[in-house]
């Protein structure tokens, strides 16, 4: 059996392109939510979550 070649290209252009669009669609949610309105001030994701009206959990995950 014929041995694969070894690959040496880097795949960070690849990945960079497709987390692109993640990045942007996150932006606009953020935007949309109105969660940024919230952050002048250091908060807890609970607070904020609070504050936005929206999924306590989520909004961590979010912010994180």
């Amino acid at each position: 059996m014929k041995k694969l070649s070894e690959v040496n290209e880097s795949f960070e252009g690849l990945y960079r392109t497709l987390v692109a669009s993640i990045k942007s669609k996150l932006l606009l949610a953020g935007i949309e939510l109105k969660v940024f309105n919230h952050l002048s001030e250091p908060q807890s994701a609970e607070a904020v979550a609070k504050a936005a009206d929206t999924h306590p959990e989520n909004t961590r995950r979010f912010l994180d």
